[in-house]
């Protein structure tokens, strides 16, 4: 989680310490589902063997790689076993924090890769092994939102305050953001599916906001960001039919959730009403109230407005929520304030 979050280790990384028999809690005779106690165990087994940052980053890749195929079947990160779903929901739940943590640790990895593209310009061989790696960390942004949607899917909305439910969508949006700021539109490979994937993060978020402080500075950073993209039609539609998909209906969004931390009806409807051009557009506007009030798109376009505003994102706002997890100098999100 430390190297994950950029954060330093509390213990030494060869930490010797005596790991529990997972058969103690093995559940009756069924070796197909495994102890409580083994998603721990794996999680542990990447935190003390992953390389040290001054390893070459194919050998990080290497060790991270095997260490997916150590997983039992039920958690397999491709083609999972779900037969024992039912009878033990604690496996969904540790099925997808696991996949979550193999593509947070690769995104990690290869996040450098995802900002070279705009330095790539001959076509030697050096130039072909980058443009390889660039490839393949636009695939692990990629597949990591998937799991980071998947598992919001999983969780929505009774355990959806886990700090992880939001932390990695956006985690990943921000490092699509820098991607795509970096890029002038023309020699991206699969643009318009990193925008779609920055839609969908968008609607993930736009439902956590109102259930906890993470989801809340999470989605109010990301929407900043996003209204400072250079976007084509074509993009500002996918990033719309993105989102779309997390919207949620008006009766759930009433009734599933408790009101105090829910929008209402109106709100609701009110939101979905506004077109999303007009939202990223008044995200650069000039209207700085200092007590929000108001509807549910009222307080989207009135926060956006806000942070524009600021000549310094990370130093002007209230990051105290992020702030315990991330490192701010060694995330992407540095690369992403722009000076206008």
């Amino acid at each position: 989680m430390s190297f994950t979050f950029g954060r330093p280790t509390i213990l030494p990384t060869h930490f010797n310490v005596l790991l529990p028999n997972p058969l103690l809690d093995q559940p009756g005779e069924n070796l197909d589902v495994p102890s409580p106690i083994v998603a721990r165990i794996l999680q542990f087994d990447l935190a003390t063997n992953l390389p040290d940052h001054g390893i070459s980053t194919l050998s990080s890749i290497s060790f991270v790689k095997r260490w997916i195929t150590t997983f039992p079947n039920v958690f397999d990160i491709n083609d999972p076993d779900l037969r024992w779903d039912a009878q033990y929901p604690r496996l969904v739940f540790q099925r997808f924090q696991l996949h979550n943590i193999a593509y947070s640790t690769l995104l990690q990895l290869v996040r450098p890769y995802l900002l070279a593209h705009s330095r790539v310009h001959g076509s030697d061989e050096n130039d072909a092994q980058l443009h390889d790696m660039i490839d393949y960390a636009i695939d692990t942004a990629l597949k990591s939102m998937n799991a980071a949607e998947a598992f919001y899917q999983a969780t929505y909305p009774r355990q959806a305050r886990y700090f992880m439910i939001a932390f990695c969508p956006f985690e990943t949006a921000t490092c699509l953001c820098a991607t795509l700021t970096h890029d002038d539109g023309t020699q991206l490979p699969r643009r318009k599916e990193m925008v779609n994937a920055l839609g969908r993060a968008m609607g993930i978020l736009d439902n956590l906001r109102g259930i906890s402080k993470m989801g809340q500075s999470a989605w109010t950073i990301l929407t900043q960001l996003i209204s400072r993209l250079n976007l084509t039609d074509e993009e500002r539609y996918s990033l719309k039919q993105g989102r779309k998909l997390h919207e949620l209906p008006i009766k759930q969004s009433s009734g599933e959730l408790d009101s105090s931390k829910s929008t209402d009806h109106g709100m609701r409807e009110g939101y979905e009403n506004l077109e999303l051009e007009a939202e990223l557009n008044t995200a650069q506007s000039s209207h700085v109230p200092d007590v929000v009030e108001g509807g549910l798109a009222a307080n989207f376009l009135v926060q956006a407005s806000w942070l524009d505003e600021q000549s310094n994102i990370v130093s002007q706002f209230d990051y105290n929520t992020l702030d315990g997890l991330w490192e701010w100098d060694e995330s992407a999100f540095e690369s992403l304030v722009v000076t206008k």
